[in-house]
């Protein structure tokens, strides 16, 4: 299933672009960190001891939500890196907690190069996503490097979940890289 989703991602992602792009202009910003969504991660310390999690959410309310298990991961003395997918969120994530990260970023495109670059770069013990934040290529490199991988606050629509069920295979794989 990873290839379909390999093979479909490429195309899907240029129909995309030019709405992505006027979206881009229109709020601005996009330019701070522009190559972490090509897997081109801030430098972030060289592994010690400590763990590391790789803490990623996506707009402002998310950041605001998983501010408290960033808080409490850092104080147990785990190294956090944060991404977010929004300019706006960027910019409270690194207001709020640059103090208690190794590195605040935007999350990758999820293309197979640019999610194993990132994660070359990030080489994280744990992965907490907020929300249904489950991208297979993503959740792929988790579970090739044995990552744990939990989901904070995630919920599905009444509509989602009945569609889901009717496709059960579908949801196994969706979801099938989240441990928790």
């Amino acid at each position: 299933m990873i290839w379909v989703y390999r093979l479909l991602f490429l195309p899907g992602l240029l129909v995309m672009l030019p709405a992505y792009l006027v979206r881009m202009f229109r709020r601005g910003g996009y330019r701070t960190q522009f190559g972490n969504r090509f897997g081109r991660m801030p430098p972030l310390p060289p592994r010690g001891e400590r763990r590391r999690a790789w803490v990623h959410a996506v707009s402002v309310g998310e950041t605001l939500a998983i501010a408290p298990v960033v808080h409490e991961l850092y104080r147990r003395g785990v190294e956090v890196f944060f991404t977010t997918t929004t300019t706006t969120a960027f910019a409270v994530a690194r207001d709020r907690l640059a103090a208690e990260t190794i590195g605040i970023g935007y999350f990758p495109l999820d293309f197979l190069p640019f999610t194993r670059a990132a994660w070359r770069r990030v080489q994280p013990d744990l992965v907490v996503l907020t929300e249904g934040e489950f991208w297979p290529e993503f959740l792929r490199c988790a579970g090739k490097k044995g990552t744990p991988v939990v989901s904070v606050n995630a919920r599905l629509s009444d509509r989602s979940f009945g569609r889901l069920r009717r496709v059960p295979w579908l949801a196994r794989w969706w979801a099938g890289g989240v441990d928790r």
